[in-house]
């Protein structure tokens, strides 16, 4: 919807399952937000998508929604080395392709 410029961020399973992991282990509770480090427009992730795929990219309507953009704070795992997002969804087109 739009011209994808709402903006939002993305994160990886795999390094939700592993923040969940670590959190587990810890001594005290405590509370974090599971973001990744970068926030994208959603056309930039659809050029990603073309870019991996040859798609083609259409517009349609316009979205109203807000965007929700996440940076690091007290709460957030900067200590984390996240799965990038190009690479991540590689890998989400390559097993959907199976």
């Amino acid at each position: 919807l739009g011209k994808g410029n709402r903006k939002q961020n993305y994160i990886h399973a795999e390094d939700v399952a592993h923040l969940a992991k670590k959190l587990s282990l810890e001594d005290k509770n405590k509370i974090i937000l599971a973001i990744s480090p970068d926030n994208y427009t959603n056309l930039e992730i659809a050029d990603f998508i073309k870019e991996l795929t040859g798609c083609k990219i259409t517009f349609h309507g316009k979205d109203f929604s807000r965007s929700i953009e996440y940076f690091e704070n007290d709460l957030s795992v900067s200590s984390h080395a996240f799965i990038p997002i190009k690479q991540g969804l590689k890998e989400l087109i390559e097993w959907k392709k199976k």
